[in-house]
Order: C-alpha cells, then structure tokens, then sequence
C-alpha cells in the first residue's frame, strides 16, 4: 500500500538506497470460516480483485505504465532499487 500512498505526491521522492516492491494486496485476516465456504470465498476474491483493480489503475495513471505490465511486475513482487522504481515511473527523483 506504501506504493500507492506515495503516487499521492506531488513530486514523489525516494532515498537513494531505499528500494521500492511492488505487489498484488493481500488480506492477511482471512478465517477458515472464508475458506471452507465457497460463497464468502467468491466474495472474498471478487472484494481483492477489484481493489487490485482500482490500485492497478491508480499506478497505471501515475506511472505511464500498461496495467498489463504493472500486473506482471505484482505477480513477481518486483523489489525495485530508487534508479529502477524511477525508470518504472513510481518515483520522480532520488535524494
């Protein structure tokens, strides 16, 4: 979420050695209550994909990149360095 709390800025800024990951959201509080019941499981998954989606679209503005790409890069849990999180677009300069 730090990712997407940062393209809020006006000049988005990172330290130099810092790094930048980028990720799909997760929801760590899932019972087994969710998980055995197919219907609240639907929810569940169909609540995180559209959050996704609107978290996609805000990095997807930001960052002048496809959501297809941006997609690829959450599935990999791309952990970018400052000079990488830069050339993607999450950052504007580096201090």
């Amino acid at each position: 979420m730090a990712v997407i709390i940062l393209q809020v800025c006006d000049i988005r800024k990172c330290a130099m050695h810092a790094s930048i990951l980028i990720h799909h959201i997760s929801r760590s509080n899932v019972s087994l209550d969710v998980l055995t019941n197919p219907d609240r499981l639907q929810k569940t998954r169909d609540e995180l994909t559209k959050k996704q989606g609107y978290c996609n679209n805000i990095l997807s503005e930001k960052t002048k990149q496809s959501v297809k790409k941006l997609k690829q890069a959450c599935e990999e849990e791309k952990d970018m360095t400052a000079e990488e999180a830069k050339e993607f677009g999450l950052v504007d300069e580096i201090i």
